[in-house]
């Protein structure tokens, strides 16, 4: 038992909590509780209390779980301006669909052609990752930063903020950064593959700009039952970022923000964009998996539907359930706390 009550104490409980896989003794929750009693005034304590939420979860005390959990998202919630997301979901719809800049513009021969895996996360999208990269030509390389970093670079170059400065995106720009990112991910790579896939969720809000870039691109959209995926957000510590995920009213604001760029998305991509249900995948693996390889114009392998046995790391929360093969509990795990959940979640 860690008995000590810094705060380094409370994110080694969390970290193993986080492990998804971990089970807590009787006595490593009662030296939680009581780091909790020590330390009712620290502002970082949400860490202990995310822990709380997974140990009483694992043992079917939901009543008890939910609680923490609460109680970690309130803590942990800031001032995430909801609003300021919609304006700029707002201009990108407006000002994608007065520029057409998707596919407008044909680059260099690649060296590979970049999968980029977009969605809300908790979807579905290490799952969906990890099976492509169990293909013989297809690289993972999980959450790569470089499709913002491009866009700041762009900003800088334009003098105004993104998108409003969509029409100064030149076939000059278009070319430099292409070849940016090429750079940039070569660093990355340990072959030479067919496929890389960049698996960051956030860029759902820049599939325009990527497929600007790319028109070789293919978008993979991970979609999941919005009850099961918004409790997983409710529920998940993020590291980083998601700040919107700590409160059950800003995750249902933020989805329908999602939802609103995926349909513009969709209509502009036609053939190169792809929806991939999470329940789907997990019920129906080898018909899905088979779909998915074809849209990417790659022959089945059997390694796909073992993607648990590939090797290449995995830095995601997700990181120990894809190791697992397929199981389906995941999918009704919400019901546990259905009666604790505001209507508007039940209902979206």
């Amino acid at each position: 038992i860690i008995s000590d009550h810094s705060i380094f104490t409370a994110n080694a409980y969390w970290s193993l909590s986080n492990l998804k896989s971990y089970e807590f003794t009787e006595e490593q929750i009662q030296a939680m509780l009581d780091w909790l009693a020590v330390n009712q005034n620290n502002k970082e304590r949400y860490f202990i209390e995310f822990a709380l939420g997974y140990a009483f979860e694992k043992k079917g005390g939901f009543e008890q779980s939910y609680r923490h959990y609460k109680t970690a998202n309130q803590l942990k919630a800031g001032q995430y301006n909801i609003f300021k997301h919609k304006e700029f979901t707002k201009k990108l719809i407006e000002n994608f669909s007065k520029e057409n800049l998707i596919d407008a513009i044909s680059g260099s021969n690649l060296p590979f052609i970049p999968i980029f895996i977009v969605g809300m996360p908790r979807s579905g999208s290490t799952l969906v990752e990890q099976i492509l990269s169990s293909h013989s030509k297809v690289e993972r390389l999980g959450e790569l930063p470089y499709i913002n970093q491009l866009l700041w670079e762009f900003e800088k170059e334009s003098g105004s903020n993104y998108p409003d400065n969509l029409k100064q995106l030149t076939p000059q720009l278009i070319s430099k950064y292409r070849q940016k990112y090429i750079e940039l991910t070569k660093a990355h790579l340990n072959s030479q593959p067919m496929y890389i896939t960049d698996k960051n969720p956030n860029n759902f809000e820049h599939v325009g700009f990527i497929k600007a870039l790319f028109p070789e691109a293919k978008i993979i959209d991970t979609r999941r039952d919005f009850r099961a995926n918004a409790f997983s957000l409710f529920r998940q510590l993020f590291i980083r970022g998601q700040e919107y995920s700590y409160s059950f009213t800003t995750i249902k604001e933020y989805y329908e923000d999602y939802l609103a760029l995926m349909k513009l998305w969709e209509e502009k991509c036609e053939d190169d964009l792809i929806l991939v249900q999470y329940e789907e995948l997990v019920n129906n693996l080898a018909n899905k998996v088979k779909e998915l390889l074809s849209f990417l114009n790659l022959e089945f392998e059997s390694a796909c539907l073992e993607f648990y046995k590939t090797k290449q790391a995995v830095d995601t929360a997700s990181s120990e359930q894809v190791r697992k093969p397929i199981y389906k509990a995941a999918l009704e795990q919400w019901k546990n706390y259905e009666k604790f959940l505001p209507q508007f979640i039940l209902e979206a």
